[in-house]
């Protein structure tokens, strides 16, 4: 899935060097910002003009596509930047720079690693008992349907881990069931 305009402008501010997002800051509060070419008619520059007019050479090819992007202008066409998108390119680099000077990215990856790993003591399933609990209710459903046929003695035998319940209870089937005209037992 692609990412939108906004996120593609978000890490390409993200991606430029410090120096040049406090230059390009500087430069969209001092000067008039196009979209779509680097030098506009009016006398307007791109963002990474303003940023190179303050002495900041940095690569701005991605940077420069996703502020195009961003702005929704076509190849070859310029227009002014409209208040809006100032507006967030300036939110963008203030969060970016703020970003790197409050995170301590070692400190956030070991408290991201303990609310995982609390999470998942929270949410730690014990299989042993649930797969008794389930066994059990399972014995008791099938308890209340043979009660509910009429054949809940052939429940009656004990489970053994070798299904032996089944068989036992055939056998007492058999023996209990009349062999001349009484009612024929299906297998299942």
């Amino acid at each position: 899935m692609g990412r939108t305009r906004t996120e593609r402008l978000r890490s390409a501010v993200d991606a430029l060097p410090r120096h040049a997002r406090v230059a390009m800051l500087e430069g969209v509060r001092g000067e008039t910002i196009v979209a779509g070419a680097y030098v506009g008619t009016g006398a307007g520059v791109c963002p990474m003009v303003a940023v190179h007019r303050r002495g900041v050479r940095t690569d701005a090819n991605r940077f420069a596509r996703a502020w195009d992007q961003f702005c929704g202008v076509a190849q070859g066409e310029s227009r002014a930047a409209t208040e809006r998108e100032l507006t967030t390119l300036v939110a963008m680099l203030q969060a970016s720079l703020l970003a790197d000077e409050h995170v301590d990215l070692r400190a956030a990856m070991a408290e991201h690693r303990a609310m995982r790993r609390e999470r998942h003591a929270r949410e730690a399933v014990d299989l042993a008992a649930t797969r008794a609990e389930h066994q059990a209710l399972a014995r008791e459903r099938r308890a209340r349907e043979a009660a509910d046929v009429g054949s809940d003695w052939l429940h009656d035998a004990p489970v053994s881990p070798g299904g032996t319940r089944r068989r036992a209870g055939l056998a007492a089937a058999r023996r209990a069931a009349p062999r001349a005209g009484g009612p024929a037992l299906v297998r299942g």
